[in-house]
C-alpha cells in the first residue's frame, strides 16, 4: 500500500486537471467541501453515509484523477491511500488491514480488471484473463462485505475511476456500495491554457501562443486530450525551444499537430510533383475555408513530404464545425466536401488521367464512412426537398446490417458522394483565382497558416468585386 503525503507538489499543481483552475461550483469541489465539513467538526456516522463511503469519479484519464485526489485529500484534511492496480486484488486484505479506520481517509483503488464492468471502448483493453476474472469476482464480493459491514461507522471513503458507471460490475452499483458518482468536467479554456503554459514554460512561448487563449485551448482540447500525446508534445516543444534558442510560435505547435513529434528530415518533391500536391491540398484548403459556416480559413496547410503524407490541411480551430457539440446535416456535408476537395482539385487542373491514383485514398475512406453513418444510423435522406422525400430513409440500421440494407445504403452513399463531388468542383471553379493563389503560395512557401489564407483571399479579384461566396 502506498500512503501518500497530503501535500501536493508543484508538479501536481501544474497538471492538466490543475486544481486551481477547476471551477469552485463544480461537482467535485462541492464534494470536497462536504468532506471538509465532516472532518472539521463532530459528526455522526450517518453523515459519512450521506457523503458516500464509495464514490466513482467519472473521467477519461485515471492518472490525472489520481493527481487531483492529492488536492482533494489536502483540502478535506484527509489522508490519501493509493492502492495500485496490481495490488487491489493481489494484496487484499493486507492493504485493508493496514488502513487506520478511525482517521479520515480516502482510499483510492486504481481502476483495472477488478472493476468488472463494460470495457473501455475508446482505449482498447487487452483480453481478460479468465483466471484473473475469477479472482476479481471474489474480490468484488469481499469488497461488498467491507463496504456494508466494516466501514459504515468509520470516516473512510473508497474512490475509483471510470469513464461511466458502466465501468463497474452491477454487483457494486447498489445503495450503500458505489452509490455516488461524480463527473470531473474538463477545464475551462483559461485553465487549460494556463496549465499548458506552466508545463512548457512561459519563457519558451511567444505571444502568438500565450495571447491567443481561445485558439490555444481549442488546439489542446481537440488534439491533445490524451495525456500521453500531450506529454510528448510538451516535451518536444521544450526541446525545440532549447535546441533553437528561441521562443516558440503558434506555427510550431501547429506543425506538431500536423506531423507529430518525430524528428525527421522534411523534404519537398521536385516542381512537378510539388505542384500536384499543392493542387491537392489547395482543394482541401479552399473548401475548408469557403464552404464552412463562418468562412474560416484553415489554421495550417503544407506540402511537406513525410513518411505517409505529401501534404496536410488543418482546419480552423475557431470553426463551428470543430467546436459545436450539435452539428447539423449541413455541417457534416461540409466535412465530406472538404474530404473530396483534393480529388476534385486534381480532376479540375490535372485531368482524369493525371490524378494521383492513391493520393485520395484516406480522404475517400473517411468520406465513405461518414456518409454511411448519415444514411445507415442517422436516418438522413438523400433528398429532403419535399415532405415525402424527407421521410424516405427513417428506418435506420439496428445491430447487424441485412443484405438489403447494405445495398440500399451503398446506393445512397455512392449517389451522395457523386453529388457532393460536383458541388465541390463548382465551388473551386467559382473561386479559381483564389485557388490558383493558394497553389502558387504553397509551391513557393511550402507552408501556409491562417493569416496567409486571409491575405490571399483579400487579394483575389472575386473579393475586391464584392461577390458573395
Amino acid at each position: 500500500m502506498d500512503k501518500t503525503t497530503s501535500y501536493p507538489t508543484a508538479q501536481l499543481q501544474q497538471g492538466y486537471l490543475a486544481w486551481d483552475y477547476i471551477q469552485k461550483d463544480s461537482a467535485i469541489k462541492k464534494w470536497v467541501a462536504e468532506l471538509g465539513q465532516l472532518t472539521a467538526g463532530s459528526v455522526k456516522s450517518a453523515d459519512w453515509d450521506m457523503v458516500g463511503h464509495a464514490v466513482l469519479l467519472e473521467a477519461d484519464a485515471a492518472e490525472e484523477v489520481q493527481e487531483v485526489l492529492h488536492h482533494v485529500a489536502d483540502d478535506a484534511s484527509m489522508q490519501l491511500h493509493i492502492i495500485d492496480c496490481d495490488q487491489v486484488v493481489a494484496d487484499f486484505p493486507l492493504w485493508l488491514d493496514a488502513l487506520p479506520l478511525d482517521v479520515p481517509s480516502i482510499v483510492y483503488l486504481a481502476p483495472g480488471q477488478w472493476l468488472g464492468g463494460e470495457p473501455d471502448e475508446e482505449n482498447s483493453s487487452p483480453p481478460r484473463d479468465p483466471h484473473e476474472d475469477e479472482k476479481s469476482q471474489a474480490f468484488r464480493r469481499q469488497l461488498v462485505d467491507v463496504l456494508r459491514k466494516r466501514v459504515l461507522a468509520h470516516p473512510m471513503v473508497f474512490v475509483t475511476v471510470g469513464q461511466s458507471y458502466e465501468a463497474l460490475d452491477p454487483l457494486l452499483r447498489h445503495a450503500g456500495l458505489f452509490d455516488r458518482r461524480i463527473r470531473i468536467s474538463e477545464l475551462p479554456d483559461h485553465g487549460l491554457v494556463q496549465s499548458f503554459i506552466a508545463e512548457v514554460g512561459l519563457a519558451s512561448l511567444a505571444p502568438s501562443i500565450t495571447l491567443q487563449h481561445h485558439k490555444l485551448a481549442s488546439i489542446l482540447r481537440h488534439e491533445y486530450h490524451d495525456r500521453r500525446r500531450r506529454g510528448l508534445m510538451q516535451k518536444a516543444m521544450q526541446r525545440l525551444a532549447w535546441k533553437e534558442r528561441r521562443q516558440l510560435e503558434i506555427d510550431d505547435l501547429l506543425y506538431f499537430v500536423a506531423y507529430g513529434t518525430s524528428e525527421i528530415d522534411c523534404r519537398t518533391d521536385g516542381h512537378a510533383k510539388k505542384r500536384r500536391h499543392a493542387i491537392h491540398e489547395a482543394g482541401h484548403a479552399l473548401i475548408s475555408h469557403l464552404d464552412s459556416r463562418e468562412k474560416m480559413p484553415p489554421a495550417y496547410c503544407s506540402v511537406l513530404k513525410q513518411i505517409a503524407s505529401h501534404g496536410i490541411v488543418v482546419p480552423s480551430y475557431q470553426a463551428h464545425e470543430l467546436n459545436s457539440d450539435d452539428l447539423t446535416y449541413g455541417d457534416f456535408t461540409h466535412k465530406v466536401r472538404v474530404m473530396l476537395g483534393g480529388r476534385a482539385a486534381e480532376h479540375l487542373l490535372l485531368g482524369p488521367n493525371d490524378i494521383s491514383a492513391m493520393g485520395s485514398m484516406s480522404d475517400l475512406e473517411k468520406a465513405t464512412r461518414m456518409a454511411g453513418k448519415m444514411f445507415a444510423i442517422w436516418g438522413i435522406p438523400l433528398d429532403a426537398s419535399t415532405d415525402l422525400s424527407a421521410g424516405a430513409n427513417l428506418a435506420v440500421v439496428i445491430e447487424k446490417t441485412s443484405d438489403s440494407e447494405s445495398l440500399h445504403i451503398e446506393t445512397l452513399v455512392r449517389k451522395f458522394l457523386q453529388e457532393q463531388f460536383l458541388i465541390t468542383l463548382s465551388l473551386i471553379r467559382q473561386n479559381r483565382d483564389y485557388f490558383d493563389k493558394i497553389v502558387e503560395a504553397l509551391i513557393d512557401r511550402t507552408i501556409l497558416v491562417q493569416k496567409d489564407f486571409e491575405h490571399l483571399w483579400t487579394r483575389s479579384p472575386s473579393t475586391r468585386s464584392g461577390r458573395e461566396i
